[in-house]
């Protein structure tokens, strides 16, 4: 993915599962977070972009060593929104799509991604690539490089399903044979 870069979101609060961060629950041996950028990295993007936030510190130490760049946002109570906003604005300028990834989806195999940049890499690409298991969508999203500036401006707790959902037109959706596109901590049990 020569041209494809990564945004990572680890900076939330873990509301639901406080006083503890899922993003540093144990997940086969090591820190979730770092199960996920794993597999992330498997798939060779150009750059791998982690936003933190919530026990940032925290999260950078279960990413040492990683050839990853890490960026804080320092609004990431205000919602996810404003944690793809940061992002978005620190991908290097010459990215040609940001593939969106969440801190506490750790099993979304390598080949699933490579085959989300291979749906966005074709003719004619349809700009955005969703991927979904059973009908459901899920993540990782692909977004071309003319939809990071509308997700570099995103605030509060709104995502980008509005984007999606106001560019229909430049969609596509596309089944996958990978559970882990579904599945977040708050769905797995503790391994």
């Amino acid at each position: 993915m020569p041209d494809v870069s990564a945004i990572v979101l680890a900076a939330g609060l873990s509301s639901r599962m406080a006083p503890r961060n899922k993003l540093l629950l144990d997940r086969g041996g090591m820190p979730l977070i770092r199960r996920a950028v794993l597999n992330l990295l498997a798939a060779s993007p150009a750059e791998t972009v982690i936003v933190t936030g919530h026990q940032a510190d925290e999260v950078k130490e279960a990413l040492a060593g990683l050839p990853v760049r890490l960026v804080h946002n320092p609004d990431y109570p205000k919602g996810m929104g404003s944690s793809l906003a940061c992002g978005a604005r620190r991908v290097s300028p010459g990215a040609a799509a940001a593939l969106v990834c969440l801190g506490d989806m750790p099993d979304i195999s390598p080949p699933t991604i490579q085959r989300l940049i291979e749906c966005w890499r074709s003719p004619n690409g349809p700009g955005i690539c969703v991927p979904t298991f059973g009908g459901r969508q899920g993540h990782p999203v692909v977004f071309d490089r003319e939809f990071i500036p509308a997700l570099a401006v995103l605030a509060g707790d709104t995502g980008a399903k509005a984007l999606l959902q106001s560019n229909t037109d430049r969609v596509q959706i596309f089944e996958v044979d990978d559970p882990g596109i579904l599945l977040d901590v708050d769905t797995l049990p503790e391994a």
